[in-house]
């Protein structure tokens, strides 16, 4: 997710809380300069992400350069490349990136058409996966999506069951889901909604023939999911406060500027606080930790609210 799940913050995660397969980047923008911004080139660097599988998850619009850019990412060693065909945030469908490719499935169908054609007789020495949505305004245009994925040699396929114009609206529809493998003939992973065991245990009840799953939003709230999604213990409040003091530190070796630290810090909060119990008291300590900024105030505000809210999951 763009500006929190980059490379501090899978460390850390990992280090915390082991058992994830896979990392995925925000996505890195392959464009006609041929050439990564500095911070892409920071989060990609092997030495920033040791000790984790990491898929660079990318998107493009025109088949060259997303070429360049699997060359590129295979020359740092990576041998899996995402394709991002889902996200549907305005001012990337405006560049006609991520979502907006499914608006002309002529053109998509042209541009794997080219790209396999560029990759050459070695397209299968680094894997190409896709993720996308059911549809860009309806998930009648999946059917239509379903037969152009099938035509190409991707590694595997990433449904998220919301059109673009729905963006985060409403519930995943994990029926479409369903649907949608039927049609698809590549190894399936599913994202969406997951936030709790039982929701993959529905997924799987539904398509048990999916691959995995992918975790979004839900892992930010609950960083031990992975965790529980294997039989394993709810997220404690000791262990929240243990990864966030974690966080706090690396980002600050990383980035040296409390400003830049206490963005980062708050974009989570957006998720951390989820974890604690509702109510007055939680709200105005929450809001002490947003107002703060000072990294000395912003630390004595987080205290506070682990010594004094409750904690909705787990042990206290």
């Amino acid at each position: 997710m763009e500006g929190i799940t980059g490379h501090v913050f899978r460390r850390v995660h990992a280090t915390c809380f082991p058992g994830i397969d896979r990392y995925y980047t925000p996505f890195l923008t392959a464009n006609q300069n041929h050439c990564f911004r500095a911070r892409e080139k920071k989060d990609l660097a092997p030495e920033n992400n040791k000790g984790i599988r990491l898929v660079p998850q990318t998107a493009a619009n025109r088949a060259e350069d997303f070429v360049w850019a699997v060359r590129y990412l295979e020359d740092l060693g990576y041998d899996e490349i995402n394709l991002n065909l889902g996200c549907p945030s305005p001012t990337v469908l405006r560049q006609h990136r991520g979502a907006a490719m499914l608006l002309n499935p002529e053109a998509l169908d042209r541009f794997f058409d080219d790209t396999f054609r560029l990759l050459g007789p070695d397209a299968g020495a680094v894997r190409i996966s896709v993720k996308t949505r059911s549809g860009f305004s309806s998930s009648d245009e999946f059917p239509r999506l379903s037969e152009i994925l099938n035509r190409y040699p991707f590694s595997e396929v990433i449904i998220h069951p919301r059109t673009a114009e729905e963006r985060y609206e409403g519930k995943a529809d994990r029926e479409l889901y369903r649907r949608a493998a039927e049609m698809i003939h590549h190894p399936l992973t599913y994202n969406g909604d997951i936030e709790e065991k039982k929701d993959v245990d529905e997924i799987l009840s539904k398509v048990p023939g999916t691959n995995s799953v992918m975790i979004g939003r839900g892992l930010l709230k609950n960083p031990t999911l992975v965790r529980e999604l294997a039989g394993g213990a709810a997220l404690e409040k000791n262990e929240l406060k243990d990864y966030h003091d974690r966080l706090l530190d690396a980002y600050y070796e990383d980035f040296r500027q409390e400003r830049t630290v206490l963005f980062h810090m708050k974009e989570l909060w957006h998720y951390f606080g989820m974890n604690f119990e509702a109510g007055e008291e939680s709200s105005r300590l929450l809001r002490e930790i947003l107002k703060a900024d000072r990294i000395a105030d912003y630390r004595a505000a987080v205290n506070r609210l682990f010594r004094e809210a409750g904690f909705s999951r787990g042990r206290q």
